[in-house]
This record gives structure tokens, sequence and C-alpha cells, in this order.
């Protein structure tokens, strides 16, 4: 009888739990007035995208933000005949956050990624676009929860 007891508990515990990511369709009490940036377009864009789909609409705290991107692929290991076999794609953001037209937060980040080389080329393009999506999104993240912290 006890057995079937702390089965049940046990059961009921874990399944009356939920799991709920902490960063997925947040909504901070930010709002950003202005964006401006420069360096890769795609990039720019999915951060671009982020942060405005993260920020709510009716803050009384609006930034202004400025942000520089730079995107560097380059090839680590080749074969014997000279063909790439694992490259790495590197990107830089820099960025200022301006509120009443003060810079309160000016910083770096710099992600990276190595990667095996693909014979099919369309396939390595949609895997590289796939990684850098990734790479803009963990950056977009961290510029958010930057600017909650301050």
């Amino acid at each position: 009888m006890n057995k079937i007891l702390i089965i049940f508990l046990t059961f009921f515990l874990f399944f009356g739990c939920s799991y709920k990511p902490i960063l997925t369709n947040k909504q901070y009490d930010i709002q950003f007035s202005k964006i401006d940036f420069n360096g890769e377009i795609k990039l720019n864009n999915i951060i671009k995208n982020i942060l405005s789909q993260r920020s709510n609409k009716e803050s009384a705290k609006k930034y202004s933000i400025y942000f520089l991107t730079e995107q560097t692929k380059q090839i680590i290991s080749s074969d014997a005949k000279g063909d790439p076999t694992i490259f790495k794609i590197e990107i830089a953001l820099d960025y200022n956050i301006k509120l009443d037209e003060q810079i309160i937060l000016s910083d770096r980040i710099i992600k990276q990624l190595t990667y095996n080389n693909i014979s099919d080329k369309f396939e390595l393009l949609k895997y590289e676009e796939n990684l850098i999506k990734s790479l803009a999104e963990k950056m977009s993240n961290e510029i958010l929860m930057s600017l909650t912290t301050l």
C-alpha cells in the first residue's frame, strides 16, 4: 500500500509541475523608440525583430539603441586536396543603449561557432543561415538581459 501511495505522489508531483522557459515570449518592461544599425543586413533584421517583439509598447522607459554587426567566415581545416572541411563563423556586435539621449549601456558581444563542411552547397547555405539566426537570437537575448539588470 505504501509503494502505491509513493508512486502516486511521485507521479502527481512530476506532472503537476510545469516547465516554462524563461525567455520565450517574455515581454520586458522596456520599449525601444529608435533602433539604428549598421553592418550585416540579415543579421541586423533578425536582432531588430526580436528586440521589437519582446519590448512592451506601453512601457514608461523608452530607450534608443544603435548596434553594429560584423560577421566573418574562416576556413579552419582543409583536406589533402585543399577543400575546406571545417569552417568558423564569428559574429561581433557592438551596441549603445541611450535613455534621454545619454548612453547608459555600451557593450560588445562576440559569438562564434565551428561546423563541418557539407558537400551539398545548398544544404550548407541553409545550415549557415540557421546558425546565424541562432547566434543572433542569443545576442538579442543578451542585450535584453543586460538592459533588465540595470
